[in-house]
């Protein structure tokens, strides 16, 4: 999925509000049952709002309208009366409001302003909120919580990881895996390019660590390919710089052919850094989950034929950006740093995260068969794959014939050709 800004909360409450059944209140009246943050101070502004309800809540009715989470503080801090900025998740008996996480560097965009005092208006009357089985609200209510400077570390007990790295094309939308094959990031290097051209996925199947030089395809290669490191927790976009993330071309002639290369081949030394953007996306799936990935979109066509090398440091810091979490909140690798006596062991915060990848363009389709398979009239030999003349010896050309048995082709034995 490409990546996008925030729409407007009114414009993606259909999209991203799913609801299960639940039973009525034993009251008989639909009321908040719980909202534990009325009342409070400094709530750390990536903080989930959760309200509890009696009886199940209808999810198709105007939620941002009818639980109304608005900013109304008048001291001074550049409040304009706007509404908190997220998503309704409906659950049943609970909703809960997931604030937008901050992608600019300023955190500006911020689903709450920092010491904000939100009002939330639970609404009564004819568009009062609603229950599964159409009873409303019966008395409108005002609750109040105030936020802080601050955002909150949503897994106190991990530093953020990488899950994984892609090369997404923009034009096809997909994406191609490139995530590290050895997760000892100083090892990494060790692996030459037959490593990244003969690596497999777990399951045994091709995924070479290796992109064509341009998204969209051959001749012209429009569009520049969009890297993506998954992560398992918010980032300080701030913390997004070109000091600490950096794309490097390492080698040149990384490969002896169009597709292959010899063991131990890594090619020629290079030293040059790759102008690249950065960004931070830090976004909502269809499910309300977090879809977080550093973006990095390099400026120019990659060079055919060589090796590159992204570099994220481990200097970036989690959300919760405070300056005493520097060590405990750096980004990692995947959990792993080495292989001892006693199996992988799990790595410390702030090591960063280093994968290497390949770029070549496949070979140009030169010519083609016409590829019919009736071994009986057409002759084809079943054994060896191709049309048989009546005699083999008197035609030293037999083997040019343009029938063939695609059951015994092998497209790795000929790339240039086409069936």
């Amino acid at each position: 999925m490409q990546s996008v800004k925030f729409l407007p909360l009114i414009c993606v409450l259909a999209l991203l509000v799913g609801c299960t059944g639940g039973e009525k209140g034993v009251s008989g009246e639909f009321q908040l049952l719980q909202f534990l943050l009325s009342g409070k101070q400094d709530v750390p502004r990536n903080r989930d709002l959760e309200f509890i309800f009696t009886a199940a809540v209808d999810p198709d009715q105007d939620l941002a309208e009818r639980l109304k989470i608005q900013n109304v503080d008048t001291t001074g801090f550049g409040n304009d009366f706007s509404r908190a900025i997220g998503i309704y998740v409906c659950n049943g008996e609970t909703v809960t409001f997931r604030p937008q996480l901050p992608e600019e560097r300023n955190r500006s965009d911020a689903g709450f302003k920092a010491f904000g005092s939100y009002h939330v208006y639970l609404k009564a009357g004819p568009d009062a909120l609603r229950s599964m089985t159409g009873d409303p609200i019966p008395t409108q209510q005002e609750l109040l919580f105030g936020t802080s400077e601050y955002f909150e570390d949503i897994d106190p007990t991990q530093p953020p990881r990488a899950l994984r790295f892609t090369a997404y094309d923009p034009v096809a939308d997909t994406e191609i895996d490139l995530s590290r094959l050895d997760p000892r990031s100083l090892e990494l290097a060790l692996l030459d390019s037959n490593d990244l051209l003969s690596a497999t996925d777990a399951g045994g199947a091709p995924a070479p660590r290796a992109i064509e030089p341009g998204a969209g395809g051959a001749p012209d290669y429009p569009t520049p390919w969009e890297f993506r490191l998954y992560l398992s927790e918010p980032l300080d976009p701030q913390r997004i710089t070109r000091s600490t993330v950096q794309m490097l071309e390492i080698r040149n002639d990384a490969l002896t052919g169009a597709t292959t290369t010899d063991a131990g081949h890594f090619g020629n030394p290079v030293d040059y850094q790759v102008p690249i953007t950065r960004e931070m996306v830090q976004q909502f799936d269809a499910a309300g989950g977090y879809e977080l990935y550093i973006k990095i979109t390099a400026q120019q066509t990659l060079v055919d034929d060589a090796r590159y090398r992204l570099v994220f440091s481990g200097d970036i810091l989690g959300l919760d950006y405070r300056k005493s979490f520097v060590g405990e909140n750096g980004l990692t690798g995947d959990g792993q740093t080495g292989i001892g006596l006693g199996g992988i062991y799990e790595e410390a915060g702030g090591l960063g995260y280093t994968t290497e990848f390949l770029v070549y363009d496949r070979p140009v389709i030169s010519g083609s068969f016409t590829v019919t398979y009736n071994w009986w009239p057409e002759n084809i030999d079943p054994e060896y794959g191709y049309t048989l003349p009546d005699n083999v010896w008197n035609d030293p050309n037999w083997e040019d014939h343009p029938l063939m048995n695609t059951a015994l082709w092998d497209p790795s034995f000929d790339p240039g050709h086409a069936v």
